[in-house]
């Protein structure tokens, strides 16, 4: 018996295989590659070098070498107690920081103790530089975190393991400080905190918020760690000149980081290992020149702009906004207006130009440059500078001139184009013309300063030596450097391509900076810091340190010698302590409020509640027109002592609306009480976790492909990448043991016949299957077809005959019969065992002790059947024994008992010498069991005693006999056929005078289950030449009759293709009871539609789960997402969609899945002829079991390329001998989907909730949740102020609750009034949103699976896509004006909404038809979530009644998408082109072009002909996308179409072509197509199928109007205590039953996965004309709708008449439906006079004949053909009730 599925417990994730595994196979080992020299290893270790510490030496390889005696000297400082090393930048700071490391590490490791470290830097660049120095220098793990690293995302358990992993952790103090807060890390778990520029502790940096917090905090530090802290300047302050300052600054930052700054006694010590500059000072003097009218000019141009902008702000018509955005394009504008000044007065005219002219330039073509910012914002900020350009062009072509020579730069500066600054600068430089090696640095004050001069130095022909760039910061004000940019900018500095920087502050720290010769300070220092670093950057021996100050500006002077005094009060007091006792006592930490969450210790105190607030409205959702932040109200207590009271608003979206605060004595205090109050309220609702974090971060959904740190995918389960090894679950009907004894037994009987679709030259027999157990009604009545050789295709029928009593005499001779005729048609009834001296040693099968006959190997207990042939020509009737052949089965079974006795007797006497004779043909012919007569054995089975394998005899050769000459023996190797029987088989014939027999080999058996094979032999027409190979001449002695006729061994040859479905329909069966058990709902579905959902695309039968998976997905997503809306009444839409993600992912799936033990049922395999095994048959062919059955459901991950270990791949579809095979993750999520499908097909909700419910997803609530998510409450107000009559007459549905549709019309910018008993306003439609869109995709999926049974399910998926659009709810919301009702407070959604409705408008005006996907101009994605929302509300209002959404969305929607309006994307469809006509296409690689558009060229060959195309757009995808186009539309004009749209083209000439690109679901569908099925046909239709039937379509019978739907049929719900499970099938939830069917039609549809009933439609016929109707219908543009007769069938026709496509799409339904060929269009006639008008005629030829319908003149072609079609349906209505 086959092993059955267990969940067992997570394994390791190493893992084993045994040795050879036939389902393990080895990957190629890949060949080693050689070793080959480095071209770059002088390079790398040049880049090692750059990152070691600094320090004079560089050694190889980057390793530290010994220390200095000052860096000693602070190190045993360090060790005693926390310290602060000042020392200048170049000192060797980092290395004391590795020595205290190393040395606190050894003391640990000592102890036994793991030692850890944090080493914080204030910057990315400095953790990464600080990281590859420790990592070079230390034998310690060293890991970095930042932002950039996603830390801000991790949970408490990635925290863990980096700390168990790593023992040094380098990071930016903001992440530390963030880990701290919410509880994942604790600073006294650490041993020792580092502080890199220390002196940046202080006021709200994160260095001083750790140490307030938490460092001082008793509570929350038992055990302090070490403090080591490193700077180059301890004061940082401005204006420090006294040192009582100096000490002033220094104790305050001692006593926050509790360490005392040592520095070095000797300054000379250190001047030994750093370089001291020479400092110089150069003075310019002032601006000669004022620009008076130029800045009249500028201010002018600002002006303008400004009261634009104010006059915006005043017309904004309160949208705050519009407000915003116009304030913002001021502060922009006004900044840009300031560097053009500054540039102008600081640096001359000249240099002022040259900055606007940078800026413009930067935004036309550099695509990063504002990339964040608004397409307005960016317009006009070219525009204000294209003004700015034009007015210091006109100031500057007065003054123009060449600058080349120094003489020139002083002459620009007497015209003004310069600053005699500027010239000083261009003279310094000059003085390093002849400098070898040199590297300079400009330290400017400003960013636009940095660009200008550098953009200036590089033009100077005088500077023709200096290679100049700027640097700046990536976060600086004008944001013109990225981060990218800066890095290259000092890689070029360090290798030598530049060697000036005009650089920022930037350069002064943070960096790795190259050693410069000289640093020239173009403005002054501000700080001491900023002073003394900056100077550190020249440490090349004899460097400058240069000092521009501009001559009699005493302030300039001032703060110079400030500077100075500075530097020395803080050496001073690092080694005298002169001022120490100014402060004395503990630092004064704020008494700040905090609240602490026990169980993690995350706190929030009143100074991150702010922060805490906004990040948790921040994850609220939004969109671009609303991005939700808190707000704050201010207040006063009344009273003399008056405090301030801060009122919290918080998004209508989030879980309550408004907090009041308690009194404060500021108003910065009131608003972070409240906020912390708020943080309190947030966690006691479950808004924030235990860690503080707000909910919707942790609830991320599980990926498909789960990302690890490297970005590398990994396997996880429900993903492709994973293979699992799973079981096989046995068939329990075709299990037990009553085969192994003989005695009486009763069996149920089920007869298997053969209906060919074609004439058949040789006869068939029909079979009985006999088994012990009873089986399902549908699968013992069904049918499906097989496809036989040269395209030949039969139906295969079972029915149920009943119970049938065996005797142990008929059981013995079934089970000889079956022992005989399988293991001698597909099998060995003689094996050879081995060769020995020459001899071959054979085994005859059939020979085994009688007596052990029950322990024979020949019945497997999980194959336990009999299958019996029956008398030709009589099947049975009720009142009938079934007639089983029993004479054949004696036969049989005599020939079983008799064989191995007469291949005992041959081998025996095979040395005998024996006599000739003759014998003649009259009197018989001698067998192997003796005399015949030789007219019986014409069209018998035979079987050879001395192969054991089986024949059947064609004719008697009287002409031959076996001392001829064999035929076809080109060699002269046997000289007759007795010497090669003697030869080759050592058998003597005894009768070698009697004529030979002519017989037909026994074949392979074959997977009759594919179309393809059999197309493939039709292809070959090599069968005549077959048919000759297989015809063979044997001696009759050698033969054995088996009184077993041939239409009985051809009728078997079908039956292990025949069982093999038919084992698949009983296992389908038997989980439908497993589940019906438990869910009695679930035992209505249809075995095969199970089957079909177990089945994966591998199998290559002609169907698959894809289609049931689609429509699975879509209502697991909706069922979901309705559970969740109804119980979770608090949660927004974002913590909805992240809930429902994770309980609909493939990991939840898979796991569900996994404990049902389902992998067990699904066929990811073919059918496998080769290995097929009967009952009673020793298998020919087995993959021998040698699995490790640990690896069973393994829960580790693997990867699809093979097993790490031991470089294995895996066998995906092969099974071994014990059923166990390796099938992909993904697998087993998609059956789960499919299954749902299948379930949701019966036409109810309920199975498929019950199967769900069943599987583990238990989604059941309180019905009574129904009614209160109806009750909801709005503002009076507001209601009043919502036009509610008008959009309930646009969508043809009144509203029980008017509150549900208000807020499915409120955008999240809406303010409505509320109050503090959250009686809100409209709310927000988001939720409902979150609803309707499931109910959409579920509702659209159902209507297209049901409408276009035929399709695909690529093409039935991309429908969906087109369909399920926001794009195409976008033009359904604007074509029935519902922008009109949506409810918001956003002046940019108003303008995009408006310039989206004129897009539309302005198509129809001219024509243009409904498009559907990427086609059309974009709409704002409110208006799809508008048409999602009001969906949503109506689901609600009217009691979650899916047909009732349907019948009001399908108006708003219509028309749907369909396969002749489906339009592909133009990348998409030119990849498909080419690959279905063989054509080669590639994208040529295309030099980057300027600017901000990207620019591609596609070129694709036509046999000598090359078509190459090029395009531009603003994103690569969107440059693609056209060049794509313009290919496609070349193609299109030389006749070259996708297949798609060649079948929808050219489907009036040839439908064949149309309904190729269709699936062929459930078993191709066309089992009708017997000869029974002609009858039938032609007998229900009195005219032939030539015959012409021409209509007169005008006297036929109209279709009027319908009437208006019932807006007050729902009543409110009935036993509200019972459960959704219980309940579900008598609510209106459910969909309409399935359509019924005629028995040839069912079985025509056995396995259809259309048996989704479309909702009916309330329709009425009235005797209006049919084209003054249409004519109404296209005048008033309404909803055409009517339930029409066609063939005895109900057809519901929902067809908006001037909608293009819907009749069509009708017609083409019917005629796929009923097999017919795809209607014919013809256009009769064409008008064009003053409108163009056109007429078409359609004609169908069904059973009827050829039926033919005219439409009228209609303005546009489709209008004509749908029209047209609408005529016809209505015709074949009319035939219909005629006959």
């Amino acid at each position: 018996m086959e092993d059955k599925v267990e969940t067992g417990p997570a394994l390791p994730s190493k893992r084993r295989f045994h040795a050879n595994d036939p389902l393990i196979v080895a990957a190629q080992a890949k060949k080693p590659k050689l070793d080959k020299p480095q071209k770059n290893s002088k390079k790398k270790e040049e880049k090692t070098v750059k990152h070691n510490v600094e320090s004079d030496e560089r050694p190889k390889e980057g390793r530290i070498t010994n220390a200095r005696s000052y860096q000693m000297k602070i190190l045993a400082k360090a060790l005693q107690e926390n310290t602060i090393a000042y020392l200048e930048t170049g000192c060797g700071k980092t290395l004391i920081a590795i020595l205290l490391i190393k040395e606190m590490a050894s003391s640990m490791r000592e102890k036994n103790q793991k030692f850890r470290a944090v080493f914080m830097a204030p910057t990315v660049c400095l953790v990464l530089q600080q990281t590859s120095v420790l990592r070079i220098n230390l034998d310690l793990q060293v890991e970095c975190y930042y932002g950039a690293k996603g830390v801000d995302k991790w949970s408490a358990s990635m925290w863990k393991e980096e700390m168990n992993s790593n023992e040094v952790l380098v990071m930016t103090p903001m992440v530390l400080l963030d880990a701290v807060r919410h509880g994942f890390l604790s600073l006294s778990s650490f041993h020792l905190l580092i502080f890199d520029e220390c002196h940046r502790a202080q006021k709200k940096h994160p260095y001083a918020k750790i140490m307030r917090e938490y460092y001082h905090n008793p509570k929350t530090m038992p055990v302090k760690p070490r403090i080591f802290g490193m700077t180059a300047s301890p004061v940082t302050s401005k204006g420090v000149t006294s040192k009582e300052d100096s000490a002033t600054q220094m104790l305050q930052l001692e006593k926050l980081l509790d360490a005392k700054v040592s520095t070095v006694e000797d300054d000379q010590e250190v001047k030994n290992y750093v370089p001291t500059p020479n400092q110089k000072i150069r003075w310019f003097s002032p601006p000669p020149h004022s620009f008076h009218g130029v800045l009249q000019q500028l201010e002018c141009v600002m002006g303008k702009y400004e009261g634009m902008y104010e006059s915006a702000v005043v017309n904004s018509d309160g949208f705050k906004d519009v407000e915003e955005l116009n304030k913002k394009l001021c502060r922009k504008l006004k900044k840009l207006h300031g560097c053009v000044l500054y540039s102008l007065e600081e640096l001359g005219l000249l240099c002022a130009y040259e900055s606007a002219l940078c800026l413009l330039k930067k935004l036309e073509t550099d695509v990063d440059y504002g990339e964040g910012e608004d397409e307005r914002v960016q317009s006009s900020k070219e525009t204000f500078l294209r003004d700015a350009v034009e007015v210091l062009a006109a100031s500057l072509e007065a003054r123009a001139m060449e600058i080349d020579s120094l003489a020139d730069v002083l002459e620009a500066v007497n015209k003004g184009l310069l600053s005699p600054k500027v010239s000083l600068l261009v003279k310094c430089l000059l003085e390093y013309k002849n400098t070898e090696n040199l590297r300079c640095i400009v330290f400017v004050e400003r960013v636009v300063t940095a660009m200008v001069l550098a953009r200036i130095l590089s033009k100077l022909d005088c500077l023709s030596f200096v290679k100049c760039s700027f640097l700046s910061g990536t976060t600086a004000a004008l944001d013109v450097m990225g981060k990218k940019q800066q890095q290259s900018t000092l890689a070029e500095f360090h290798r030598g391509k530049l060697n000036v920087l005009v650089a920022t502050d930037v350069a002064e720290e943070g960096l790795d900076v190259q050693k410069c010769s000289s640093v020239i300070r173009f403005d002054l220092s501000k700080t001491v810091r900023s002073f003394i670093q900056s100077r550190g950057r020249a440490r090349m021996p004899e460097s400058d340190y240069i000092l521009f100050l501009e001559t009699d500006n005493q302030k300039q002077l001032g703060q110079l010698l400030g500077l100075q005094q500075s530097e020395e009060s803080m050496k001073d007091q690092a080694l005298n302590r002169t001022h120490f006792s100014v402060f004395s006592g503990k630092i004064q930490t704020e008494d700040m409020e905090v609240f602490q969450v026990e169980t993690t210790g995350a706190t929030v105190s009143i100074d991150s509640s702010i922060s805490l607030i906004s990040r948790f409205c921040a994850n609220l959702p939004g969109d671009r027109f609303y991005r939700p932040a808190p707000e704050f109200v201010d207040g006063k207590t009344e009273g003399d002592d008056a405090n301030h009271v801060c009122k919290l608003i918080l998004p209508p979206n989030g879980p309550f609306r408004e907090l009041i605060g308690p009194p404060r004595r500021s108003r910065t205090l009131a608003k972070q009480s409240v906020c912390l109050e708020a943080c309190k309220r947030l966690h006691a609702l479950g808004q924030l976790t235990d860690h503080l974090i707000p909910v919707i971060d942790v609830e991320k959904p599980e990926e498909e492909e789960v990302m690890n740190l490297s970005g590398k995918n990994v396997a996880g389960a429900g993903t492709n990448k994973r293979k699992e090894l799973h079981g096989t679950v046995p068939t329990e009907a075709l299990c037990g043991d009553w085969l192994k004894f003989s005695v009486d037994v009763s069996l149920y009987a089920y007869v298997i016949s053969f209906d060919f679709c074609q004439k058949e030259e040789d006869p068939y027999l029909d079979f009985v299957l006999l088994l012990k157990a009873a089986i399902d009604d549908d699968i013992a009545n069904t049918e499906f077809p097989i496809y036989l050789s040269n395209g030949r295709k039969a139906i295969v029928k079972f029915f149920d005959a009943g119970v049938y009593p065996l005797s142990a005499d008929q059981l013995e001779d079934a089970k000889a019969y079956h022992q005989l005729i399988f293991n001698g048609m597909f099998g060995k009834l003689i094996k050879r065992l081995n060769k020995k001296e020459g001899q071959s040693l054979m085994k005859n099968v059939l020979a085994f002790d009688r007596t052990k006959a029950t322990k024979n190997e020949f019945w497997d207990s999980s194959q336990m059947y009999l299958v019996l042939p029956l008398l030709p020509g009589k099947l049975a009737d009720d009142s009938e024994e079934i007639p089983i052949n029993w004479k054949a089965v004696r036969d049989a079974a005599a020939t079983s008992r008799l064989f191995p006795h007469l291949c005992s007797i041959q081998q025996q006497n095979t040395n005998l010498t024996l006599e000739r004779k003759s014998v003649h043909k009259n009197v018989g012919l001698h067998m192997a069991s003796g005399l015949r007569p030789a007219f019986e054995l014409i069209d018998m089975a035979v079987v050879t005693i001395h192969t054991g394998r089986m024949y059947t005899v064609v004719e008697i050769l009287d002409q031959m006999n076996a001392n001829c000459k064999m035929e076809g023996a080109e060699d002269s190797t046997y000289t007759s056929y007795s010497h090669y029987f003697e030869e080759k088989y050592n058998r003597k014939l005894e009768y070698p005078e009697q004529p030979l027999l002519r017989v037909k080999q026994s074949h392979r058996i074959h997977n009759l289950l594919t179309v393809d094979v059999a197309v493939a032999k039709k292809k070959n027409g090599k069968a005549e030449k077959a048919k000759k190979s297989i015809l063979v001449e044997l001696p009759a002695e050698l033969c054995l009759c088996t009184g077993l006729p041939s239409a009985l061994i051809r009728s078997l040859y079908l039956f292990p293709s025949v069982f093999h479905r038919f084992n698949a329909l009983i296992l389908a069966a038997q989980l439908r009871s497993t589940i019906a058990k438990d869910m009695p709902r679930c035992g209505s579905i249809d075995g095969t539609v199970v089957m079909q959902a177990l089945t994966t695309l591998r199998c290559l039968e002609g169907f698959s789960f894809e289609g049931l998976e689609l429509l699975g997905d879509s209502f697991l997503k909706y069922a979901v997402s309705r559970y969740l809306y109804l119980v979770y009444e608090r949660k927004h839409e974002g913590q909805l969609s992240n809930r429902r993600s994770r309980l609909i992912c493939n990991k939840t799936l898979h796991h569900l899945a996994i404990a049902r033990h389902l992998p067990g049922y699904i066929r990811d395999e073919p059918f496998q002829p080769e290995y097929w095994k009967a009952s009673g048959m020793l298998s020919a062919k087995s993959v021998k079991c040698k699995c490790n059955l640990e690896n069973l459901t393994f829960l580790g991950d693997t990867c699809n390329k093979g097993d790490e270990e031991t470089g294995s791949v895996f066998r995906i579809g092969k099974t071994c001998s014990k059923g166990h095979r390796w099938m992909c993750s993904k697998t087993v999520s998609d059956a789960v989907e499919a299954l749902i499908g299948a379930f949701i097909s019966c036409g109810d909700c309920g199975p498929a909730l019950g199967f769900m419910k069943w599987i583990g997803m238990d989604i059941d609530f309180d019905l009574s949740l129904y009614e209160a998510a109806r009750n909801r409450k709005v503002h009076l107000k507001v209601l009043n102020a919502v036009n509610v009559a008008g959009i309930e007459s646009q969508l043809g549905y009144v509203f029980l609750n008017k509150a549900l549709l208000v807020e499915a019309l409120t955008h999240a910018s809406k303010e409505d009034p509320h109050d503090a008993h959250d009686a809100l306003g409209g709310g927000c439609y988001q939720r409902l949103e979150f609803l309707g869109d499931a109910v959409l995709d579920f509702l659209i999926t159902r209507h297209l699976f049901s409408t276009h049974p035929g399709l695909s399910p690529g093409v039935l998926s991309d429908l969906r896509s087109a369909a399920v659009n926001n794009e195409c709810f976008a033009r359904s919301a604007v074509k029935h004006n519902l922008q009109r009702y949506l409810r918001h407070g956003s002046g940019e959604l108003l303008f995009q909404i408006t310039n989206f409705v004129k897009a539309v408008e302005g198509a129809n005006e001219e024509g243009q038809e409904e498009v559907f996907g990427w086609e059309g101009a974009r709409g704002p994605k409110v208006l799809g979530d508008l048409v999602e929302s009001i969906a949503g509300a109506i689901l609600v209002d009217s009691g979650f009644d899916l047909d009732r959404v349907w019948s009001v969305m399908v108006r708003i929607l219509s028309p749907l998408v369909t396969p002749s309006t489906l339009p592909l994307h133009p990348i998409r469809e030119l990849h498909e082109l080419s690959q279905s006509k063989g054509l080669s296409f590639v994208w040529k690689k295309t030099p980057p072009s300027a600017g901000k558009e990207s620019t591609v060229t596609g070129q694709i060959e036509i046999g000598n002909e090359v078509i190459s195309e090029t395009a531009k757009g603003g994103l690569k995808k969107t440059a693609r996308k056209n060049a794509a186009q313009k290919i496609l539309s070349a193609l299109k004009r030389r006749g070259i179409f996708h297949p798609r749209k060649e079948a929808a083209d050219q489907n009036d000439a040839s439908p064949a072509k149309a309904i190729q690109i269709c699936e062929k679901r459930a078993f191709d569908g066309d089992v009708i197509g017997s000869e029974e099925k002609k009858r039938r046909i032609s007998s229900e239709g009195e005219t032939s199928s030539g015959d012409a039937v021409m209509l007169d379509v005008s006297v036929l019978q109209g279709i009027s109007l319908a009437d208006r739907t019932n807006k007050d049929n729902i009543a409110p719900l009935q036993n509200s205590n019972a459960s959704a499970g219980e309940m579900e099938t008598s609510i209106n939830l459910k969909m309409s039953p399935t359509a019924s069917r005629s028995e040839d039609e069912a079985s025509a549809c056995c396995m259809d996965s259309s048996c989704i009933a479309k909702p009916s439609v309330n329709s009425v016929i009235n005797r209006a004309s049919f084209a003054e109707n249409t004519a109404q219908n296209v005048e008033a543009n309404d909803l055409f709708r009517a339930q029409l007769m066609v063939l005895g069938e109900p057809m519901e026709l929902s067809i908006n008449v001037i909608g293009k496509g819907s009749g069509r799409s009708k017609l083409n339904e019917l005629c796929l439906k009923k097999k017919w060929p795809l209607p014919k269009y013809t256009c009769v006639e064409q008008w064009d006079m003053h409108v163009e008008k056109f007429i078409f005629t359609v004609e169908v030829d069904g059973p009827h004949g050829l039926v033919t319908a005219t439409s009228e003149p209609m303005p546009r072609k489709n209008l004509a053909k749908d029209q047209a079609a609408l005529q016809l349906l209505v015709a074949l209505s009319q035939l219909n009730e005629s006959s």
